[in-house]
């Protein structure tokens, strides 16, 4: 055989081995996104693999249980006004409120009509955002001598 060949079958090989690798492992990790009204309109499409879905926490609908249980029940609203019950234990992240978007990864069970949260992730509230948009910058200029 010659070089050329040689070095081909050795490409060949290595971008095989390369794609099976890509190929095996962002397929047990991958997730369905949906909106509310996406899930409620085919939950089996979408619990197959589990999902992450997100929306606005409801005002006035948070229910917290007892300590021991370390279980948050509340409702969550997409853009076109459908919302869901979801029940979480776990911690809580400090930006958790009503009002807040949150995007939540887990289980929607249609016999109890509940979406089952495995995680919840809050995103930061708008108070950290500046309305001038001068307040900063392009270039900062340091004192490094």
């Amino acid at each position: 055989m010659s070089k050329i060949v040689k070095l081909v079958l050795a490409g060949v090989v290595v971008v095989s081995a390369i794609g099976y690798l890509l190929f095996t492992g962002l397929t047990g990790h991958t997730m369905y996104y949906a909106e509310v009204t996406e899930l409620l309109s085919d939950p089996s499409k979408y619990n197959s693999k589990g999902m992450r879905v997100s929306g606005d926490v409801v005002s006035d609908s948070v229910i917290e249980s007892e300590l021991s249980k370390k279980m948050i029940k509340f409702q969550v609203v997409d853009a076109q006004g459908s919302s869901m019950h979801v029940e979480y234990g776990g911690v809580v992240p400090d930006a958790f409120e009503e009002g807040v978007t949150v995007i939540l990864e887990g289980n929607y069970d249609s016999k109890k009509e509940v979406f089952l949260a495995k995680t919840l992730l809050a995103k930061c509230p708008s108070k950290y955002e500046t309305d001038d948009p001068n307040a900063y910058p392009e270039e900062v200029v340091s004192n490094t001598k």
